[in-house]
């Protein structure tokens, strides 16, 4: 099932009393929509996540988002030649927003690894209710939402006043919008698919989302089999840089640190033991 589909294939038997499904597969964001009508999870899975009191989920899945680039295209002379003139600085894996929209910039439309095709800089996530929220919020994060802002990230938990319209979340954005000159043709409507096998097929030189495009990009027929590296996203106080209101963290670390910024998750979820026993499970969703 196409995961913009998700939402209402669950959300609509629910209001309208039907019972289609025993257990549901589905993001844990929309635990709040979804908690009038999920049953208590048993005792031994408790304590992993919870709603108002009530243990509804538990985690079956983490997506890790953590950049993926071309390590054959940024150790090449060549290349390193060609940003150096463009910007003045060496060449350097992207530790920034900035820096990554930088890189973007310089190489879309070269043909940097001499297969006689443009090179797209950039594969984002950017298609509306296919993820997209996931992948705006690897970019907002490190403006928004680092160790040193306290508080929510989406609302202020004390007086649930939005702040998407903050300078830090706009300023993440921002950078998002500004990418899309070096993100794929249409790239305004680039879905899982499209990002996973478009950097494995040669057509980008970064990606940053889940392991699914460095797996697939590892694959023996993969035209860049071991032409990839990634690094884990984790806040650096050692280089912070100033964005906006706030102290902006580098959006990737050294090799050294393992510890991913964003990990959006999957849950199950149950239905009440009076509406199971003659319903379907509902399906997984797959971005590859």
């Amino acid at each position: 099932m196409p995961f913009g589909d998700l939402f209402q294939r669950i959300m609509i038997p629910f209001q309208t009393g039907q019972r289609t499904y025993d257990v549901l597969f589905c993001g844990s964001l929309w635990l709040g929509d979804f908690s009038a009508y999920l049953a208590e999870v048993t005792e031994t899975c408790r304590g992993i996540a919870s709603w108002d009191g009530r243990m509804l989920q538990y985690t079956v899945d983490g997506d890790r988002h953590y950049l993926k680039y071309r390590a054959d295209v940024f150790s090449d002379p060549a290349a390193q030649a060609l940003f150096k003139a463009r910007t003045g600085r060496d060449l350097t894996v992207p530790a920034t927003w900035q820096e990554y929209n930088e890189v973007a910039a310089v190489f879309t439309n070269t043909d940097q690894d001499g297969d006689g095709a443009p090179t797209i800089a950039t594969a984002e996530v950017t298609k509306r209710d296919d993820l997209m929220l996931s992948a705006s919020i690897s970019r907002v994060a490190p403006c928004a939402k680092h160790p040193e802002v306290k508080g929510g990230f989406f609302f202020d938990p004390a007086t649930m006043a939005p702040l998407i319209n903050t300078p830090d979340w706009v300023k993440g954005l921002e950078l998002l919008v500004e990418a899309q000159a070096s993100m794929l043709p249409g790239g305004a409507a680039c879905g899982p698919g499209a990002e996973v096998f478009s950097f494995s097929g040669d057509q980008t030189l970064m990606s940053y989302s889940r392991d699914d495009a460095f797996v697939q990009a590892m694959q023996e027929d993969s035209p860049i089999r071991n032409k990839v590296f990634g690094f884990s996203a984790s806040p650096d106080p050692a280089r912070a840089s100033t964005m906006a209101s706030q102290r902006s963290r580098p959006m990737y670390a050294a090799p050294k640190s393992r510890t991913p910024c964003t990990c959006p998750r999957w849950t199950t979820a149950i239905y009440p033991r009076e509406l199971a026993g003659q319903t379907a499970v509902c399906p997984a969703v797959r971005s590859s």
